[in-house]
């Protein structure tokens, strides 16, 4: 029992600590959002002395004592987000909650299509036992812990990280996978869909090694800061910390650094799966590609995501610094500063790359030549 409370504890600690994802930090109140088309805005505002979602002037669910950053169905219709009211959690989805209100609720997901939605949940209230709900139905068994679910490209399969018996493996649409590991981390399908790649931790000796499919496919490193694949789900790409410095690993072979990271971002592959682009730093950031910086060093409170262009010559990506949003191209800064801005994309012609930018309550197509 005491074990239960200690992976509860430290569950809620960790939630509390990082936005709804991966290892980003939290998001600041008042966070708006763009939807893909542009045409959405979607924000976390103060209502008194409660926090509240609003989405086009037009409140989303309650008044509730907090609200955490809120996750957008990939074609921006749908949103969801944690509330928390008294001492417990709840997901709130296009207003309406969809489970009872729990110790902790985790990582709320929607699948590519769009047409599934899952996040974790603890049953009972000392949080020993945990299960993935996906579209109001549990996946596999009870566990000690599960991880951030992850859905498979074609959005048919569902998978993630759980701890059984003091291991944790991956399930995989409900069937544990593979030996177990101390901890798996960053679990995710390849582009393709045929493997799952994940971080393997190793307590004993502190750590990381990468694997697919359940292989180990790196050595062992200090820290494993994030992993890609190549589009075509046959290259992987990684940045990690070994004898104190940083380097980008790209199938095994160090391609880039040594260089010091404070955090990371990316990395990203090119389109034809041969430049890695990604962004380090904390507060000062640079953009780099391969083994090259791109652009001068950028103050920047986050870096969102990072987009290359058809040929793989060019590397963009937005960034927010004291509430305002703006993008670079190749760390320089291109196209004005906005509120918010919706996520990067390449034009049709492939000429140009594209966002939504949110000046006052008006977003505008801003489309920045390659």
């Amino acid at each position: 029992m005491v074990r239960a409370k200690t992976a509860l504890t430290i569950a809620l600690a960790a939630f509390v600590g990082l936005a709804v994802g991966c290892g980003e930090q939290e998001a600041p109140l008042h966070r708006s959002v763009v939807t893909p088309d542009g045409k959405s805005v979607v924000e976390t505002a103060k209502s008194g002395e409660k926090q509240i979602v609003v989405r086009d002037r037009k409140q989303v669910g309650g008044e509730y004592d907090r609200v955490f950053p809120p996750v957008l169905s990939p074609d921006g219709g749908s949103v969801a987000f944690i509330a928390k009211s008294g001492d417990k959690y709840t997901v709130i989805k296009d207003g309406e909650a969809v489970c009872k209100p729990r110790a902790l609720v985790l990582n709320p997901t929607y699948s590519p299509d769009g047409k599934s939605f899952a996040y974790a949940e603890p049953q009972g209230d000392n949080g020993a036992e945990w299960s993935v709900m996906k579209d109001g139905k549990r996946v596999g068994d009870l566990y000690a812990r599960v991880g951030p679910p992850a859905f498979s490209p074609d959005s048919q399969s569902i998978a993630f990280a759980a701890t059984k018996d003091g291991k944790t493996f991956v399930v995989r649409d409900g069937e544990l996978t593979g030996a177990g590991h101390d901890d798996i981390r960053q679990l995710a399908f390849t582009p393709d869909g045929r493997a799952l790649v994940y971080i393997a931790v190793d307590f004993d000796t502190g750590k990381r090694r990468l694997m697919r499919a359940g292989q180990k496919v790196s050595a062992d490193y200090e820290r494993i800061w994030g992993w890609a694949a190549s589009p075509d789900g046959q290259s992987l790409a990684w940045v990690v910390r070994r004898d104190g410095q940083d380097v980008l690993v790209k199938d095994g072979v160090e391609v880039g650094g040594p260089f010091t990271a404070n955090e990371v971002v990316g990395p990203v592959f090119a389109p034809d799966g041969r430049a890695v682009g990604f962004a380090v730093g904390h507060g000062k950031w640079r953009m780099k590609k391969d083994d090259a910086q791109l652009g001068d060093a950028f103050d920047a409170d986050y870096v969102r995501e990072l987009l290359f262009s058809p040929n793989g010559s060019s590397l963009a990506c937005s960034a927010t610094v004291r509430r305002s949003a703006f993008v670079l191209k190749d760390g320089k800064r291109v196209g004005g500063t906005y509120r918010a801005v919706s996520a990067l994309k390449n034009s049709a012609d492939g000429a140009h790359f594209e966002f939504h930018g949110l000046s006052g309550r008006r977003t505008r197509l801003v489309r920045i030549p390659w």
